[in-house]
């Protein structure tokens, strides 16, 4: 690969990256500067001395198709030679699967002791560990409504060591979770929708392969990564949101209209959307 090919990486002065409060800046390095910074400290017991966590996602650089889907980042065409050293385990469903739905595959290089802000996908992916290793909280979807969840991304920093202070409702949500740990040849499925967040225990280089479960033509064609809700999803959430406005402000305030409010969500919690009886 080349050393001196410019790549922009996350700098943080925390190990902690958020990204709902930015605690991060977008700085422009070469791929040596990384590699040496990242791999000075392998492991996380010394990743205190650095001043800075960096974190780097291979970004797609081709330009949108003609009918507006967003670039394929496949990271072989930014890193050709590291690309050649890299490969699905052959002959099996899922490599076959992945190569034929495959939507983006993303290089992923970081230091010992990050840890990234939870969040969800819209696309399924595996997570590929190439070298070190690679902490995994997961979460199913029943849990976002404990994780404060902004867009996609979660408020809670560290899943870990919830801030129960400002977000108490964490405590429900770390009882449903489950951790993996990655070692170099490892893949591990990631479902979408599962919230999920990444804690480097050493040096780390990874890939991701995204692929899509649904037709094409399901998802949202500006989504260059693989994290916004279906087209059809957002339409009927907001649509729903909406009515149901709608129907509580005839409520009187108050009790009674935030009774009713948890009425709902109660409801459609225990039954989905079968009729009641």
């Amino acid at each position: 690969a080349r050393v001196d090919v410019p790549i922009t990486v996350h700098a943080s002065p925390s190990r902690n990256l958020e990204f709902v409060d930015k605690n991060y800046k977008v700085r422009t390095v070469s791929f040596a500067e990384l590699v040496r910074h990242c791999f000075a400290t392998r492991d996380s017991a010394g990743a205190g001395d650095a001043a800075e966590t960096w974190y780097f996602r291979s970004v797609g650089r081709r330009p949108k198709t003609k009918d507006g889907d967003a670039a394929r980042e496949l990271f072989a065409a930014s890193f050709p030679a590291l690309a050649a050293d890299f490969e699905l385990p052959r002959g099996t469903q899922m490599a076959r699967e992945v190569s034929d739905r495959l939507h983006q595959s993303v290089l992923r290089v970081n230091q010992a002791g990050m840890r990234l802000w939870p969040h969800y996908d819209t696309l399924d992916n595996v997570l590929c560990q190439v070298v070190g290793r690679k902490r995994v909280l997961l979460f199913p979807s029943s849990a976002v409504p404990h994780l404060y969840m902004h867009g996609s991304t979660s408020r809670v920093a560290d899943l870990d060591s919830p801030d129960l202070a400002r977000f108490p409702l964490a405590l429900a949500a770390c009882g449903s979770g489950t951790e993996v740990t990655l070692a170099p040849g490892d893949v591990l499925f990631i479902p979408n929708m599962w919230v999920h967040q990444v804690v480097a225990v050493d040096a780390c280089v990874s890939v991701n392969c995204f692929f899509e479960r649904l037709p094409h033509d399901a998802y949202d064609p500006s989504d260059a990564y693989g994290n916004k809700d279906l087209p059809v999803q957002a339409a009927a959430r907001d649509a729903a949101l909406a009515a149901v406005r709608r129907q509580l402000s005839a409520i009187p305030d108050g009790e009674f209209r935030d009774l009713a409010l948890q009425q709902v969500i109660s409801t459609l919690l225990a039954r989905g959307l079968a009729q009641p009886p």
